[in-house]
């Protein structure tokens, strides 16, 4: 009735759950950026949107005046986790430089709250390793609970395997690896005499992630005239985000009115209408195939067939009902005869009474 809410509208009030189309949370990215020394990768992570520098390496001096932004110089850990409690609304970005540096700062943190976490020889042990693991997690949950996002920067490091050379990021040691799989863009960067580029594509010689569906390789420009290019790139995915957001929506919409014209079919007539109006419809992604497969499935069940030659639906033969079958009766069961006792011949019957006599 009008006016009344049913309890069907106050369930999808409630409710958590929302469609692709409806989500509205802007993706926090977290980046790793690593790369030959001096080629400008500081500079580079500079350029995200509204960033404060977390200076683990103490290497600012090495960036020019004109690009420097906000910056915590860290001794430790604690000056990391002090700065992470202060009021960081006026910045999008927080910059790592170095993420090594950082893993370190980590790790020595951890093995003075628990000795146990350092083995004899001073290595770090695989408790410690778990620890760690689960610190860098935690850190990254609450800058991205913050609506901040996250840069690392790091040195490249050679790995040889024979004759083989690969180029690896200088950040955890061994367990970098695990570092990575939380990130959602690995970027090596290197140069061409003036000329540098960021790959993000995964290679065999470098580790690289692109989970943004940017470029493989992006020319990084000149900085003489603004340090701004991440944030291009930055505003570049987000836009991208919306419109595929619009897209899903769109998708939606699409689908649930041939769902509706779906459930409106109940005849030939109906179904052929429906291809006319498919054909006509403006379609997104697969919804032209999802139309065609709704159709075939409710023409199954009202029993209709595609005929080719006129390309229409039409009444498929109904299967004539067999007749039901007669009963059949139950064989009897043949009775049983009575028992017949024959009389005791006369002849018996005086043999026993001879035999009787005798034996008295």
């Amino acid at each position: 009735m009008t006016g009344q809410i049913t309890n069907l509208q106050i369930l999808e009030k409630m409710t958590k759950i929302k469609k692709p189309a409806e989500l509205t949370i802007t993706p926090m990215l977290k980046v790793l950026l690593y790369g030959q020394p001096g080629i400008g990768k500081t500079t580079l992570a500079l350029s995200f949107p509204d960033p404060l520098l977390i200076d683990c390496d103490r290497g600012t001096h090495r960036v020019k005046p004109e690009h420097m932004k906000d910056t915590v110089e860290v001794n430790s850990w604690s000056d990391v986790d002090e700065v992470l409690n202060e009021d960081l609304r006026p910045y999008k970005t927080i910059v790592f430089d170095t993420g090594g540096k950082l893993i370190d700062y980590m790790t020595d943190h951890l093995i003075k709250v628990n000795p146990k976490f350092a083995q004899t020889d001073g290595t770090f042990s695989l408790k410690g390793y778990g620890a760690r693991k689960v610190m860098f997690q935690t850190l990254l949950s609450r800058l991205h609970i913050m609506g901040k996002h996250v840069v690392f920067v790091a040195h490249e490091k050679e790995e040889k395997d024979g004759d083989n050379r690969f180029i690896r990021p200088e950040i955890g040691g061994s367990s970098g690896n695990d570092l990575i799989k939380e990130l959602d863009m690995v970027a090596y960067m290197d140069a061409v005499g003036n000329k540098r580029t960021l790959h993000l594509a995964p290679q065999e010689r470098y580790y690289a992630k692109n989970s943004l569906g940017l470029d493989e390789a992006l020319h990084v420009p000149d900085v003489e005239k603004g340090n701004t290019f991440m944030t291009g790139i930055v505003e570049q995915y987000l836009d991208n985000v919306n419109q595929r957001r619009e897209q899903s929506k769109r998708y939606f919409e699409v689908l649930g009115g041939i769902e509706e014209k779906i459930t409106a079919v109940t005849g030939c007539d109906e179904a052929n209408a429906f291809i006319q109006e498919v054909h006509e419809m403006e379609h997104i992604w697969d919804t032209k195939l999802r139309a065609a497969s709704m159709l075939r499935t409710k023409a199954g069940e009202l029993g209709l067939e595609f005929d080719r030659e006129s390309a229409k639906y039409v009444q498929g033969e109904k299967p004539q009902a067999e007749p039901p079958s007669e009963p059949q009766a139950e064989p009897e069961t043949p009775a049983k005869s009575p028992e017949v006792i024959e009389p005791k011949k006369k002849s018996e019957t005086k043999k026993k009474r001879s035999n009787a006599k005798s034996e008295k």
